[in-house]
């Protein structure tokens, strides 16, 4: 028996899906920046308490 496949094979299948699955994850995360559906998330919750500070002499 013969084998008459290519020494590659090409690209792996992980890497077609990951190319395939990325633009998608990063639409659903623009599309939930922009529309803040993702609530109140980031740095600035926790600045609160650094931005009420009282202001020393």
């Amino acid at each position: 028996m013969t084998d008459n496949r290519p020494p590659y094979a090409g690209t792996p299948r992980w890497v077609k899906r990951a190319a395939a699955a990325a633009p998608l994850l990063l639409i659903v995360a623009g599309v939930a920046i922009a529309t803040g559906a993702g609530g109140e998330h980031g740095p600035w919750r926790h600045a609160g308490a650094f931005s009420q500070q009282e202001k020393t002499p």
